[in-house]
């Protein structure tokens, strides 16, 4: 079980994604998974899964993300997308969020959250502009909806709680 794992620095990342694939039973992806580190992923803070063609899995998770997420919430990170390269191994066709991911996430003692919780503002270099819900979540939006929202012509609700979604700012 995984539930305490915290990480600090970059280079605790591979071992932690062997440590799922040992939990989950398929020690033997780790020697061949290809980790990436993108500048480019500002939303998504990671991707994993598995290529059958080439018989290797694949994480690639955002630089620029990682730098201010918080140690949980890495560790949260590797090991969902751990989970993406088994679930992909393991069953090809299967939903990306399904019952097995959820159950893979469940053995390694994590919540099976499908969305990260990181501050994406902090790295969208003002193509984004930030809003927020009655509910606390805080959302980024384009720059047309926003303004949209500013002139009255459209309004927004928080896939959440379902209520309107207001401009931070403005």
């Amino acid at each position: 079980m995984l539930t305490n794992e915290v990480l600090n620095c970059k280079q605790d990342v591979r071992t932690l994604i062997n440590r799922v694939f040992e939990i989950l039973g398929e020690s033997h992806l780790g020697g061949s998974l290809d980790l990436e580190w993108s500048q480019r992923m500002t939303s998504c803070a990671g991707r994993g899964g598995y290529r059958r063609e080439t018989k290797r899995g694949i994480i690639k998770i955002s630089e620029k993300l990682w730098d201010v997420a918080s140690p949980e919430e890495r560790a949260q990170l590797v090991i969902h997308e751990a989970c993406h390269v088994v679930q992909r191994y393991q069953y090809p066709w299967s939903q990306p969020h399904g019952s097995e991911w959820r159950g893979m996430m469940w053995k390694c003692g994590r919540k099976a959250r499908i969305h990260h919780k990181i501050d994406t503002s902090k790295v969208k270099n003002g193509r984004r502009v930030a809003a927020e819900c009655p509910c606390g979540a805080i959302k980024d939006l384009g720059k047309i909806r926003a303004e949209r929202i500013r002139q009255g012509k459209r309004r927004y609700y928080c896939g959440v709680c379902k209520k309107q979604i207001i401009l931070k700012n403005g």
